[in-house]
């Protein structure tokens, strides 16, 4: 609440008190005129100041409102930009041995299950064998150890028989459900693995094979 000066127009913030105390009589110290506030008073200025608040507080709010909107927004485009490349890459991301520890921490967070990791090259063939078993078959024997970072399931093989001449007359590859022990799927990293594969007599001499991991 304030009054105005009748002669010189200066607006004087005053109180209730200060008109009680006044009694009829008020002091510009502007012009330095007396006059009655009593007869000048207004709440304009207050009533403006609050609507200019008013109308502040009415632009700043769509204002948040649009930050936060976008906030949200380019957080989820992220979410499926992201998703949309480990669908199409994610098998080429879930080798990367970079990227791979970050994704493990991700999908443990979002209980989603992380593609294996496999690269047969970081197995290690410690030792390997194909001889004749008493029944005329043949046993092939490997040890293997997984030397990579990360876990790794039981590789694929690949054996190919060769006669004496040096030609392959046979050849298939066997998968880990084709020679598992003891279900062991999952070799961690530094663990041993023996594979064990018994070959049907073969239709030609053999006199020598190929063993390799795929």
């Amino acid at each position: 609440m304030h009054t105005e000066c009748p002669s010189c127009f200066k607006k004087h913030p005053i109180t209730e008190k200060k008109l009680l105390l006044s009694k009829g009589e008020f002091l510009c110290n502007r012009c330095y005129i007396t006059f009655d506030p009593n007869d000048h008073l207004s709440e304009k200025g207050l009533f403006k100041k609050n609507s200019e608040s008013s109308s502040d507080s009415e632009l700043d709010s769509p204002t948040d409102s649009l930050s936060e909107f976008w906030k949200y927004g380019a957080g989820l485009f992220t979410l499926i930009l992201l998703l949309q490349i480990y669908f199409f890459k994610g098998e080429t991301i879930a080798h990367n041995k970079t990227i791979r520890p970050v994704l493990q921490k991700v999908c443990s967070i979002l209980n989603y299950p992380l593609a294996p990791y496999k690269n047969s090259e970081e197995f290690k063939v410690l030792k390997v064998s194909f001889d004749p078993a008493d029944n005329g078959t043949y046993v092939l024997n490997a040890s293997l150890i997984n030397q990579a970072d990360f876990s790794q399931n039981q590789p694929s093989t690949k054996l190919a028989l060769m006669n004496y001449v040096g030609e392959t007359f046979a050849e298939r590859i066997f998968h880990p459900k084709d020679y598992v022990i003891n279900n062991i799927t999952e070799i961690k990293p530094g663990m041993m693995t023996e594979i064990k594969i018994i070959v049907a007599v073969p239709s030609e001499k053999v006199a020598g094979f190929r063993f390799e991991l795929i």
